[in-house]
């Protein structure tokens, strides 16, 4: 059983990285603080810029959902310590593209039918 959720923790903690590592388009992304922060010249590059957001935050949310779950069910106290970080992490990752979203569209709710069914996901995908 710990060793199911041990390739779950690595598959997402790749993920995560990957995430991470090369998620921003080149014409737009520029280096903030917090991670990419993106300038707009018209409608499209601003529907483009959500869009990649909106992938990103979702990806996320999932990582979140299966790390969360292998924290749930590992015994070991040093291992769910070391969980509990790479949770942290992902959860100011979660945090900082809704932010950058908010800031984007100036609103604070979202619609991800789009993105959704570019992922092959359900409006239900945040259930368990």
């Amino acid at each position: 059983m710990a060793a199911a959720y041990r390739r779950v923790y690595d598959s997402d903690h790749l993920q995560a990285d990957c995430q991470e590592s090369g998620s921003a388009p080149e014409p737009y992304a520029l280096q903030s603080s917090m991670g990419y922060f993106f300038t707009f010249f018209d409608l499209q590059d601003r529907v483009a810029a959500f869009q990649l957001l909106a992938t990103m935050y979702i990806k996320y949310i999932q990582i979140f959902r299966r790390l969360e779950q292998c924290y749930d069910q590992v015994v070991h106290p040093q291992k769910r310590r070391v969980l509990r970080h790479v949770l942290d992490g992902v959860m100011g990752r979660v945090l900082e593209l809704k932010n950058e979203m908010v800031n984007l569209e100036l609103c604070e709710y979202h619609y991800f039918d789009d993105v959704l069914s570019d992922l092959k996901l359900t409006p239900v995908w945040n259930n368990y």
